[in-house]
């Protein structure tokens, strides 16, 4: 994300009018000059190489995953052996992370012993497997990925949690009852729940904080080296998968800050979920020097939906 000095203060969210909120997800619009360079950093900086080492150790880790659960009985409880079980496949996650061309990953604090949920800022699917490098942690997943053989392999070992999307209470529900099981993982959500440039975080959804466990924010910073911001961005804003995978890979390298910041615990007080997803975005986006914007995922499909109604009409 951006860092503007003058945004490390905000005490309320920023409305974006509908422009600006939809500029949040746009692609790259490189020139002929940006396309050009961009395919030279690709072949330079061994695009085509990472991307086969990238897929052999995501491979390794399936692998390892599938055998993973037969060491689960010399363990005393699940998560014992799922925290053995992270620490067991953090190199090959560290290797498919170097292969992503991650060169660096820096951490400030850490994830406090009874914090039940992790919040962090969305810009990719890279977070997914970045955290899991840094935690033992958990995950909520669409129900559809259930068909996925790999998905299922690392839910075998992990807490993954399935859940239909569609169905709102569902999703919440599921958080309550895995930050209410101190034998679970702490779940990793992303409240903006859509994928941003990283000019503004989206407005947080409240369902992560329904229950009255503590909450502990992480704001994910990346540099890309050598790299224009209108040549490539590690933001998955592009609709060709193909395409995207083209752009990340030609960035030469990629250095990552990952700030835990101060856990918050609103047990005894009146405050509403609504109220504590706003203290949360607001801390994360100061600690970015990003605008906390209060609109959220449901204007974008609002507004997409009024676009393509409009461009039918």
């Amino acid at each position: 994300p951006r860092n503007d000095p003058n945004l490390h203060d905000q005490k309320e969210l920023t409305y974006l009018q509908d422009k600006e909120f939809l500029d949040l997800f746009e692609p790259t619009h490189p020139t002929l000059l940006m396309k050009i360079y961009r395919f030279l950093c690709f072949i330079v900086f061994l695009g085509p190489i990472k991307m086969i080492l990238c897929a052999i150790f995501f491979f390794i880790f399936y692998c390892v995953v599938g055998i993973l659960p037969i060491f689960r009985r010399f363990f005393k409880t699940n998560r014992d052996f799922k925290t053995w079980a992270f620490y067991v496949c953090r190199p090959i996650v560290r290797m498919v992370l170097f292969f992503l061309g991650i060169a660096h990953i820096s951490i400030k604090g850490q994830i406090h012993d009874y914090a039940r949920t992790i919040v962090a800022n969305h810009q990719s699917l890279i977070e997914t497997i970045l955290l899991l490098d840094q935690f033992p942690v958990s995950y909520l997943a669409a129900a559809y990925l259930q068909a996925y053989k790999f998905v299922v392999s690392t839910s075998n070992v992990f807490d993954v949690v399935f859940v239909d999307r569609a169905r709102r209470q569902n999703i919440s529900q599921h958080l309550v009852d895995i930050a209410n099981d101190p034998m679970l993982l702490p779940v990793v959500v992303f409240p903006e729940g859509k994928v941003t440039n990283g000019d503004a975080l989206v407005g947080f959804r409240s369902g992560a904080y329904i229950s009255e466990t503590m909450v502990q924010p992480v704001a994910i910073r990346y540099r890309m080296w050598f790299t224009p911001r209108s040549m490539s961005t590690v933001a998955w804003n592009e609709d060709n998968f193909k395409y995207y995978l083209y752009q990340f890979f030609a960035i030469p390298f990629i250095t990552v800050e990952i700030n835990c910041l101060e856990p918050i615990s609103w047990k005894g007080t009146n405050k509403t979920p609504q109220e504590k997803a706003v203290e949360s975005e607001l801390q994360i986006a100061n600690a970015l020097g990003t605008i906390a914007c209060s609109r959220t995922n449901k204007d974008y499909f609002k507004l997409k939906s009024e676009f393509l109604h409009d461009k039918a009409d």
